[in-house]
């Protein structure tokens, strides 16, 4: 996720974009943390419209773009995070 957008990268969502959509699912869906999700789903009480949040790549813009967002708008997310790619490694080679 980018900070602000960038005319190279027109495919890569920013902050603003980001905050707009979780607004609007905030606003449409019951975003629930995944465990509780999970837990309700096995026991049939998952409510209408339930929506959980994942971020599966562990970059650091998670945390520094998405979260705040999350946080002020109350809304749960899960993370899932590689840390064998932590301190700037890359994940994915692009050769």
């Amino acid at each position: 996720m980018l900070a602000a957008p960038d005319p190279i990268l027109h495919d890569e969502i920013d902050a603003d974009t980001f905050k707009q959509h979780a607004t609007l699912l905030r606003s449409e869906f019951n975003a629930l943390p995944l465990g509780e999700a999970c837990t309700r789903l096995a026991h049939g009480s998952l409510p209408a419209r339930a929506a959980c949040i994942t971020f599966d790549d562990g970059y650091a813009d998670n945390e520094q773009i998405a979260l705040p967002i999350l946080k002020r708008l109350g809304l749960p997310a899960t993370f899932f995070v590689s840390t064998g790619f932590s301190n700037d490694g890359i994940m994915f080679t692009t050769a």
